[in-house]
């Protein structure tokens, strides 16, 4: 027999590949609605995985995502246990407390994240539209903005700080925002609806 397969590094791949495929089976269980199942792949990809962070992200979306915040909540803190700097711990608590109507602390964690990864669109999309149910529109604006110069492609990203202009009083700024959303895409609805 070739000695070479049992090599420590060829087992440690395989076992990590079970992870990732158990965790493809949740994700395809948890798109189609089969959350019991979706779950039980989830763990299966921890068990044969325990540092694979994109099964507990997905396992604590799932649990956000049907209302078992304290669950979703344990899944976000093993990240960052596992890894302190991945930012998906604090989105995803954030996220928890967002659901929770608990703006202060959703707030403080999607900055938390973006701290950790100041260059995805999402978390500052994010972070707006907490500011703006936080009734704070200039923050709103500021993060809006940055999720502009991150995505200048994005019709929701001008309609977003379209909202947020709007919201602070400011409706020329507010009436840019739709338009250029609609230069994007003459057919987003939403910034016609708000002309």
């Amino acid at each position: 027999l070739d000695r070479g397969i049992y090599q420590p590094e060829r087992i440690a791949s395989n076992v990590s590949n079970y992870g990732i495929s158990y965790n493809n089976r949740g994700k395809f269980f948890q798109d189609n609605q089969r959350y019991k199942e979706a779950i039980v792949e989830f763990k299966k990809a921890i068990s044969a995985s325990p540092e694979y962070i994109t099964a507990y992200y997905q396992l604590g979306l799932l649990y956000k995502d049907t209302g078992r915040y304290k669950e979703a909540m344990e899944q976000f803190e093993r990240i960052k246990t596992i890894s302190p700097d991945d930012a998906r711990a604090d989105y995803g608590l954030a996220m928890v407390f967002h659901k929770q109507g608990n703006l202060k602390q959703a707030i403080e964690g999607y900055k938390k994240a973006i701290n950790l990864d100041p260059v995805r669109d999402f978390l500052y999309a994010a972070l707006g539209g907490a500011c703006l149910e936080a009734k704070k529109p200039l923050e709103a604006i500021k993060a809006f903005r940055k999720t502009v110069e991150l995505s200048p492609a994005s019709p929701d990203a001008y309609y977003n700080l379209g909202i947020a202009c709007s919201h602070s009083g400011d409706k020329n700024n507010a009436i840019d925002s739709y338009q250029k959303a609609l230069s994007l895409n003459p057919n987003y609805l939403p910034a016609r609806a708000a002309l």
